[in-house]
């Protein structure tokens, strides 16, 4: 499949009911009223690790950007997306409440076809068309893994794609995720600095033009005396319908430390001041969390659109993620 390439490089109840004919035909009796269990909900061990939270079965919280070569959309810690993984089956759940913009899907299992990239840390599912919903491809970065570029231990990371997405659903998402910070075990003074990486994909608005993988750097830098933040990325990589090299340059944001319902969340303000190679995009959005006991790691992810094409760059829009650690 072409998605494969590219990384390489998600009851009905029936009432049943009866009655008597006459005085000499007795009644039947209702069937018993059957009540589901509640679902079952693991919560990670005490200081757990990715791996250790990953292995034990619970659900992690995360947040998404998603987009196509037009529209995007944004996540945020809050917006009920979850990652889980399922350890006898090696199958991930990829889960969002925003049914549009990120259907859930399950990422393993019978006719899935999976790949590890032990040097990059990441592994790779393909899952082939079906139930009206088209093949899709998850790269996810493997937990616990140690030759990795940037060593996560509370965090991860992820992208997917569609084949050939309905009109309804976006093409490309991209998420982190993993055990956030409580606000209330954030530092509350000093500075911390992190460094890690950028991965994205570049989606032209032209369905009839290839996709394309970037990569780069990231930085993060917070205070948490005055609970800010600065962040930047830089982005680059080969057009595959050019060949040419594209730099996309460096891409800036700032925003708060706030609290959330699920942890400690990078609340950007404002993201993507555009470079002078392709101009300033549009419609740049971010957001992200600290994770692990301490903030050790952070993560967040983006999405922007450029409108005019130059430098072998056309029209389209860019989704990926940022992570890194102190």
């Amino acid at each position: 499949m072409k998605n494969m390439n590219l990384l390489t490089a998600m009851t009905s109840i029936f009432a049943l009911s009866a009655c008597g004919g006459g005085s000499d035909v007795a009644s039947i009796p209702p069937p018993p009223v059957v009540i589901a269990p509640p679902p079952v909900v693991i919560t990670p061990p005490a200081g757990a690790t990715l791996l250790e939270a990953s292995n034990s079965g619970a659900s992690l919280t995360g947040a998404f950007a998603a987009s196509s070569g037009s529209t995007t959309s944004n996540g945020n810690i809050n917006s009920g997306f979850t990652v889980t993984f399922n350890r006898a089956t090696s199958t991930y759940t990829v889960a969002s409440n925003n049914i549009v913009f990120l259907p859930t899907r399950s990422f393993g299992g019978a006719g899935s076809t999976t790949s590890v990239d032990n040097v990059g840390g990441t592994t790779t599912i393909d899952i082939p068309a079906a139930n009206g919903q088209p093949g899709r491809t998850l790269l996810i970065s493997t937990p616990g893994a140690t030759a990795a570029p940037v060593r996560l231990t509370y965090s991860g990371f992820g992208v997917t794609l569609a084949d050939a997405p309905p009109s309804s659903q976006l093409d490309t998402a991209a998420f982190t995720y993993g055990l956030p910070t409580p606000f209330a075990s954030r530092p509350v003074t000093g500075t911390a600095d992190y460094t890690g990486r950028a991965l994205a994909l570049y989606t032209p608005s032209d369905s009839r033009l290839a996709q394309s993988v970037l990569s780069g750097e990231s930085a993060l830098s917070a205070n948490f005396g005055t609970n800010s933040f600065g962040a930047a990325i830089s982005l680059s990589g080969q057009n595959p319908n050019t060949s040419a090299i594209n730099d996309f340059g460096i891409y800036s944001g700032a925003g708060n430390i706030v609290s959330a319902a699920d942890g400690t969340r990078l609340e950007f303000t404002s993201f993507a001041a555009g470079n002078t190679i392709v101009g300033t995009p549009l419609s740049g959005r971010a957001d992200g969390a600290l994770y692990g006991p301490l903030a050790t790691e952070f993560g967040f992810q983006f999405s922007f659109r450029y409108s005019t094409a130059a430098a072998n760059i056309f029209p389209g829009s860019v989704t990926g993620v940022a992570f890194g650690r102190r």
